[in-house]
């Protein structure tokens, strides 16, 4: 049985994470600022560590709230004092007057998607500026261009292919803007989320969207079955899309094969959308509505433990969604003693019920028009 996503305990095994919508913030302000691009830091460890980058304050501290965290997990800390990280004799900086700090850009498609919304909150109040907008890149700092096509392809739709820049040098900025994380993921949403989301779209692509007409009230099934790597391999799940795939009006859909613009409309084009969590899911909040009806309403299929990020909780409750879940653990099962070749873990689950929930949730859809 569906349940209201919003009503998830969060001690279900399923669930990891905190939870929590914190009230809007203003943006950031900093006179004098310095910027540090990214560099190794030589240290051993794990990847969130090897790196360091940062923005410090006109006393040449560093400014917390403005580098990424996942859950209370720091990403590419630098030293706390300026000093400690360069040579300030000799260090040549670039000095700009202004510059518009969008955040990181990453090249997994989930990271790129949580972690760009410092930007969507900038072009709230900048969408018609010529001010570039500057961001890190998650990558080594012998790459000089972006060179993952989703970038670039996000990048554009966003309305800031000509706007893009990379912070690759020590910057000096007269004056420094950027906001806090309005979405850490792990840890809470900002309730001007949705509105913020909704306004970083190019609006010639929003207009685009808005124009895509449901077609009936067909059913999207978001397969995982293809994906090679990953944190969770759902077992089974080949077999739950071939028992599918005998069902009337529900199409498969596998997002991996989807430009964004596609993976956009989905949100336009179906009436429900189903599948196990997955980077997809995270467009809805980004996709132009009047009314939160006229997007398709997702049901998160979850089963076996820590595969339902708090990130989708929390989404959910700052944009006022009212999402569903049904939970599909197989309690005869356990979670495999052998981890499944590129992924985290591989967890069972009860393909019966999720097959029968689905085929009562595709009964229940109203006919076609």
């Amino acid at each position: 049985m569906i349940r209201p996503l919003a009503e998830i305990p969060l001690n279900h095994p399923c669930v990891f994470g905190q939870s929590q919508v914190l009230e809007p913030q203003p943006l950031l302000v900093y006179e004098n600022a310095t910027v540090l691009p990214r560099v190794s830091t030589h240290r051993p460890g794990v990847w969130a560590g090897r790196w360091s980058q940062g923005i410090f304050d006109a006393n040449s501290q560093h400014i917390e709230e403005l580098n990424d965290k996942r859950g209370n997990r720091n990403l590419f800390y630098p030293k706390r004092e300026l000093k400690d990280n360069i040579d300030l004799k000799t260090t040549s900086f670039k000095h700009k007057k202004i510059i518009l700090y969008g955040g990181t850009l990453y090249e997994h498609f989930g990271d790129m998607l949580a972690d760009t919304n410092r930007a969507y909150q900038l072009l709230r109040h900048y969408r018609t500026s010529k001010q570039k907008v500057w961001f890190h890149y998650a990558v080594p700092r012998l790459v000089r261009k972006i060179r993952k096509p989703t970038i670039l392809e996000w990048i554009n739709y966003l309305g800031l292919n000509k706007r893009v820049q990379l912070i690759r040098k020590p910057l000096r900025a007269e004056k420094l803007i950027s906001c806090s994380q309005i979405h850490r993921d792990l840890h809470y949403t900002q309730a001007d989320y949705h509105e913020a989301s909704r306004a970083a779209l190019d609006q010639e692509l929003a207009k685009q969207l808005t124009e895509i007409v449901k077609t009936g009230h067909r059913v999207a099934y978001l397969a995982r079955d293809k994906l090679r790597k990953g944190t969770t391999k759902f077992i089974g799940e080949p077999e739950l899309i071939e028992r599918i795939k005998t069902l009337e009006n529900i199409d498969i859909i596998r997002p991996e094969e989807l430009d964004i613009s596609a993976k956009l409309a989905l949100w336009r084009r179906y009436s429900l959308i189903i599948g196990f969590p997955q980077s997809c899911m995270l467009l809805k909040p980004i996709v132009p509505c009047n009314e939160i009806k006229d997007l398709a309403e997702p049901v998160f299929l979850i089963a076996g433990p820590n595969c339902l990020p708090t990130t989708w909780v929390n989404i959910d409750k700052a944009c006022g969604f009212a999402d569903f879940f049904l939970d599909c653990n197989d309690n005869q099962a356990k979670l495999l003693q052998i981890r499944p070749e590129g992924f985290t873990r591989g967890n069972n689950f009860d393909i019966g019920k999720a097959f029968r929930a689905i085929e009562r949730m595709r009964k229940s859809m109203p006919k076609k028009d």
